[in-house]
């Protein structure tokens, strides 16, 4: 049996897009490996090759998308009367010794974008703070010691 695959709605609609641009791509690499095929030397054909590598990596990432999709447990939660903190949840914590501020959306391990703030629901802070409520005191465990913050807000 396979296991479920977890993931955002927003992350689920983004592999189907990524999809669609591939199977698009692969029409046109195969046209080049079409034309590049016209120089009947195909032992010194580069231009055949390198789109015959690259149809080979688009083949290789579409078989991974439709697995994934195929597999996917789409966890979107939009009741917003709900204090606890799940997948797809914006949490905002506050540091409770020098007050700062800090915001994560949890998703995913393949949806994460530190940059963007997404972080992976099974990543250190993402298990200190799922299934939480606002107001809760949380304590992250990280290499350097133990963090604390508060969970100031939670959004959808």
């Amino acid at each position: 049996m396979v296991e479920k695959i977890p993931m955002t709605a927003s992350g689920y609609k983004k592999l189907e897009d990524e999809l669609s641009t591939l199977k698009v791509k692969r029409i046109d690499v195969i046209e080049e490996m079409r034309l590049a095929a016209m120089d009947k030397d195909m032992r010194e054909n580069a231009p055949y090759h390198a789109a015959k590598e690259q149809r080979g990596q688009i083949e290789g990432r579409i078989k991974e998308i439709e697995h994934e999709l195929k597999y996917a447990d789409v966890s979107e939660y939009t009741d917003t009367n709900t204090s606890k903190v799940n997948m797809g949840s914006t949490v905002k914590l506050r540091d409770p010794k020098n007050g700062e501020c800090c915001t994560y959306t949890l998703v995913s391990p393949k949806e994460i974008e530190p940059l963007k703030g997404k972080i992976s629901a099974s990543s250190p802070i993402g298990k200190a703070v799922f299934n939480r409520n606002k107001g809760e005191q949380i304590e992250i465990e990280v290499p350097s010691g133990t963090l604390q913050y508060i969970i100031e807000d939670i959004s959808f």
